[in-house]
């Protein structure tokens, strides 16, 4: 029986191109992970400048809210005093009317309608 050897064979890599040809692979695949993590370093950098930038927004939009929570319950109060000036008219003028009804003056003559 006729066995080939794997040494006899032709254009066959002795171990000392093997070992080459494997530390050269691993540096190149050192390589390609070595430039992986520098871009995900930079989208990390970019990340990172993002939240800076989406929280100097939230702050000034806090600030922002604050102000017009604040503008708002002033209007409120405002219009809350108004509308007690305005129900105390109504008060005083519905007294008035009576006033005029029970004295029997006209309607007419103190500008109610009939």
């Amino acid at each position: 029986m006729n066995i080939d050897y794997a040494e006899d064979w032709p254009f066959c890599p002795c171990a000392e191109q093997m070992l080459k040809q494997h530390a050269h692979l691993v540096a190149e695949k050192n390589r390609l992970l070595r430039d992986e993590v520098d871009r995900y370093r930079k989208h990390v950098t970019k990340l990172i400048d993002m939240h800076k930038d989406a929280a100097l927004e939230r702050d000034r939009l806090r600030i922002k809210l604050r102000d017009a929570d604040s503008r708002i319950s002033d209007l409120l109060r405002d219009a809350c005093d108004s509308w007690a000036t305005i129900n105390s008219q109504k008060y005083v003028i519905d007294q008035h009317r009576e006033v005029m009804r029970s004295a029997g003056i006209n309607p007419e003559r103190w500008g109610e309608k009939v």
